[in-house]
């Protein structure tokens, strides 16, 4: 188990050489743990990844790609200036004809659901499409996780039509609770619609 470093987690600034110096590394295995550590600092100091990601996005293939994965986690948060730095941008977007297949299922079992989603501009968008499932908790509040789907280019006034299934099976990760629970449809960081439903035993 690696020991926790107080200092460094409250100010990462002294790391920053070391990530630098190291970002552009022959070897994968060096970029990919730089990007982890990236993504561990961003949960506590989410503008120094921000300012790493502008200061060396563009530089060259590997280097974008480290950037892209130290971001995940703000990705998936929805950072206002990460969405900006990716072009995420929810204008001329939209949700629609959401359809799941119950609006209850017990433990073992998985909820289906379908929906549309459109770029109604006249260009094409970058569209980063997400899913969240906020579960129960055992003090009964809910607790989103979110799951990507795809991040790609919609043409311009095209609409997918999007199919996913969430499996509730029994898993040593993670502890399920009975009642109600909640699906989240989330474009380019924002959440578009929700559907509650209830989790049985």
């Amino acid at each position: 188990m690696a020991m926790a470093l107080p200092a460094y987690k409250a100010s990462p600034t002294p790391l920053l050489p070391i990530l630098t110096t190291l970002r552009d590394d022959s070897d994968e295995v060096v970029r990919r743990s730089v990007a982890n550590n990236l993504n561990d600092i961003a949960k506590d100091n989410p503008d120094f990844v921000v300012n790493f990601a502008h200061q060396y996005g563009g530089e060259s293939v590997n280097t974008d790609k480290l950037v892209k994965h130290a971001c995940r986690t703000l990705l998936k948060q929805g950072h206002p200036a990460i969405l900006f730095f990716y072009s995420l941008s929810c204008e001329y977007l939209s949700v629609d004809n959401l359809v799941v297949e119950c609006d209850a299922l017990h433990i073992g079992e998985s909820l289906a659901f379908e929906f549309d989603v459109t770029n109604h501009d006249v260009t094409s968008r970058k569209v980063r499409l997400e899913y969240a499932i906020h579960y129960r908790k055992k003090n009964g509040q809910l607790a989103p996780k979110v799951f990507k789907i795809s991040e790609r280019d919609y043409a311009a006034s095209s609409t997918l039509h999007i199919q996913r299934k969430q499996s509730f099976k029994v898993i040593t990760t993670r502890v399920f609770h009975v009642g109600g629970h909640r699906l989240s449809i989330i474009v380019n960081g924002q959440t578009f619609v929700n559907h509650d439903f209830e989790l049985l035993t």
